[in-house]
């Protein structure tokens, strides 16, 4: 464990004991007399938080031995908090989580095995769906218990059927007559970008699972040791995807995209797609939003020599290792699996419910389409149950979309996917790990080095007050009121740093105990890790584009901003204001602007007769487009730039003139040397800062297209929070320090050539 987290911990016992000490006291009311069960909820909105709630108080009032207080935490965040409650012992009794991730933290060790539960109190298997039951289980043993389910179905518009000549209670069965219908309802604008498409196999709650399974394909062997993402049937499923793709062109087909909105503005509503494969929420958003709408729902279209196919996801509950009232966890959960409950939590929310019995209910069986639905889940499947089923899907997807944009074939792009996922596997079913490592010696040697630094420093400082006749006491004064920053420092930020020295030569995935593995991380990212060099590039290229550009329009700025006009004060606060913005926000403001469609930029563009750029939806020009919006904090740089022109002595610039230097060769000789110190600070802040991209890739572009915006640190951020590999994820941290500490070292030694102070060149 970290330094940091366990003297966090070690702070927080007292508060801790107290808690648990106040929970045996004798309560004043009846409610405190109950047994309290921590319980994590994932809905944070809409009408799925409101029916947890009334299923917490239905619960609390019809039973007095427990009590659930309800934690609303959203999911994202509960995928990122599970493991660190857990190793800290702060886990909750019970959390509703992602069924399809319940298997990678199970085989992580992070929940409770179920079975002796259900088996005592006649919970079975076949009472539930087979699919969101059988997605509970990993390695024979019952880990969750399905909350809801969700099954797709093929949705369609049944007016824009009637346009183009077709039967409206017709819709395709097979994938042939899916590509014949795309291509009749299929309309392009004057300027034959896409006005209107029929279908895009790899657009809805699809990707590649669906159209594998409908060919009777596998990603992993039935002891699930093996990865079979290169399966033949698969391969043929992808080229089929490929082969519709290319009917349109993917930039077209990605541009049009851009301009899909909010759940009033889908795309199916608006008219822009005719056909699109949804789950069945999609079935309450037509209702709320898509009154005017003349639609239908059929079962997806199947492969023409394949099988009927479609698959379910959804939500379980799970009880985290560590929690203090298992029992009372248990009784909450098995609360919500009555037949009761789930109809309750069903109708109320629109959603599936996973036990069979309430799928019986009026509200499913009085709709054709909930009907529809319910009768999918005999074809339904599920995304395959392993610890790397995280990684088998982001690689399938890579895989997908290099094969689209042309990158690779199916065969190329799914037998990449399938060495990249085998080894992640393999590593996990390793189980000839290393030597533990012994903590107590790595604080110990750790603590040691860091007490003989504190002594030395002290004896240092201790001497040179010695020698103070007037300031010793104002002297040791101040290094008393500095001592807590300091010790802070030490405690959270210089611990934090060396444990991350020593996970990058161990194998760490939070719970289990790191154990050594040598060098092993830093030779896979050189040599098996096929993203390392990837992100690294686009880190470079990226950051060789935007620091430039950067410190040129803050300079400008600042140029334009130190002469005398109308308006000045309120011009620097406008150039100013984007610096205060969150970068979430900006980003998602960017992300607007930038849209294929409707985005600003492009109209801009159109109506001044340029033509309309792909900005994030094109490989070469993803990175352009996020170094514009780095642009958007010019105001920042503008600000240093601004205080260091206003230090050049006027009469240096005069006398420039008066020895006839023009207006470039004043600003050459005599500006650019007096603000070099802030050139110079601008040129280390800015490599430092974009060397660390991430927000902008991660809520723009997700990495893409084609892995052109993957940078380091989102690389690093999927290694540790999505694999789970936090001994490879610290190696990278490491190399990243390496890389800037060399650049940083170089601008420092180049300086000492163009950077002048007030003394003279350093």
């Amino acid at each position: 464990m970290a330094i940091g987290t366990m003297l966090v911990l070690a702070l927080l016992a007292p508060s801790m004991t107290s808690a648990s000490e106040e929970d045996t006291r004798v309560p004043a009311t009846e409610e405190d007399a109950r047994k309290r069960v921590v319980f994590w909820n994932l809905f944070t909105g809409g009408s799925s938080h409101e029916v947890v709630t009334e299923l917490v108080a239905r619960f609390n009032r019809r039973q007095t031995e427990y009590v659930v207080e309800q934690v609303d935490i959203p999911g994202n965040h509960i995928t990122s908090k599970i493991l660190p409650a857990v190793a800290g012992g702060v886990a909750p009794d019970l959390t509703i989580f992602d069924r399809f991730l319940v298997a990678s933290y199970a085989a992580r060790g992070a929940f409770e095995p179920l079975d002796e539960y259900a088996a005592r109190d006649g919970i079975r298997g076949e009472d539930f769906f087979q699919a969101p039951w059988e997605e509970c289980l990993y390695d024979g043993k019952l880990y969750a218990v399905p909350y809801d389910t969700d099954v797709r179905l093929l949705y369609y518009n049944r007016e824009l059927f009637r346009e183009a000549g077709l039967d409206p209670d017709r819709p395709p069965k097979t994938w042939s007559e899916l590509r014949e219908f795309s291509q009749r309802l299929t309309k392009r604008r004057p300027d034959g970008r896409l006005e209107q498409i029929g279908a895009v196999p790899s657009w809805g709650n699809t990707g590649l699972y669906l159209y594998c399974w409908q060919k009777g394909g596998e990603f992993l062997s039935e002891d699930g040791s093996r990865v079979t993402l290169d399966d033949p049937r698969n391969v043929e499923a992808l080229t089929w995807i490929r082969d519709f793709v290319r009917d349109y062109g993917i930039e077209q087909l990605l541009t049009l995209q851009t301009g899909f909105g909010a759940e009033s503005q889908n795309p199916l509503i608006t008219g822009r797609v005719a056909m699109i494969v949804y789950d069945v929420g999609t079935l309450t958003m037509l209702q709320r939003y898509g009154a005017d709408l003349d639609w239908g729902a059929a079962p997806p279209p199947y492969a023409d020599d394949g099988v009927p196919a479609t698959w379910s996801g959804g939500f379980s509950l799970v009880m985290p290792k560590g929690g203090r009232q298992p029992e009372g966890a248990w009784q909450f959960a098995r609360f919500i699996l009555q037949d009761e409950s789930q109809r309750y939590m069903a109708t109320s929310s629109n959603k599936l419910p996973a036990l069979r019995s309430a799928g019986e209910d009026p509200f499913f069986q009085s709709s054709p389409y909930w009907r529809l639905a319910i009768d999918q889940m005999r074809f339904s499947h599920y995304r395959p149950v392993s610890a790397v089923g995280g990684a088998l899907s982001t690689e399938m997807g890579i895989a997908v979309d290099q094969v689209l944009h042309g990158k690779l074939s199916p065969e190329e792009a799914l037998g990449a996917a399938t060495r990249e996922t085998q080894a992640q596997l393999d590593r996990f079913l390793d189980k000839n790990r290393g030597t533990p490592v012994d903590w107590t010696i790595v604080y110990s040697i750790l603590g040691g080095m860091l007490a003989i630094t504190l002594v030395v420093r002290g004896g240092f400082s201790w001497r040179r007050m010695q020698t103070m006749t007037i300031h010793r006491r104002q002297a040791l004064a101040g290094y008393l009121f500095a001592l807590p920053a300091i010790l802070g420092l030490l405690i959270f930020t210089v611990g934090p740093i060396l444990t991350t020295f020593i996970y990058s030569f161990a194998r760490y995935d939070i719970l289990t105990a790191a154990t050594w593995e040598g060098f092993d991380n830093y030779r896979r990212l050189f040599t098996t890790d096929r993203y390392f060099l990837i992100a690294l590039w686009n880190t470079l290229y990226f950051t060789a584009l935007s620091v430039p550009v950067s410190i040129t329009i803050s300079l400008g700025l600042a140029m334009l901003l130190n002469r005398q006009i109308a308006g000045r004060a309120l011009y620097r606060a406008l150039f100013y204001l984007p610096t205060v913005v969150p970068l979430v926000a900006g980003s998602l403001l960017w992300a607007w602007l930038f849209n294929g469609e409707y985005g600003l930029i492009n109209v801009t563009l159109g109506y001044i007769g340029l033509p309309q750029l792909p900005w994030l939806t094109s490989e070469h020009l993803s990175k352009p487009a996020l170094v514009i919006m780095g642009l958007w904090n010019a105001g920042g740089g503008m600000i240093i730039f601004l205080a260091a022109l206003q230090g050049v002595p006027r009469a240096l610039q005069e006398a420039a003139l008066l020895d006839g230097a023009g207006r470039w060769a004043s600003f050459r000789h005599v500006t650019l040397p007096m603000i070099s110190p802030a050139m110079f600070f601008m040129t280390v802040m800015g490599l430092i800062g974009s060397l660390q991209v991430f927000a902008q890739a991660f809520l723009m572009t997700n990495g893409g297209p084609v892995n052109s915006t993957l940078f380091y640190v989102l690389h690093l951020f999927r290694e540790a929070f999505q694999n789970l590999n936090m001994g490879s994820a610290s190696a990278m941290a490491w190399v990243l320090f390496v890389i800037i500490l060399a650049i940083t070292g170089v601008q420092f030694v180049v300086s000492r050539r163009w950077v002048h102070y007030d003394g003279g060149v350093k």
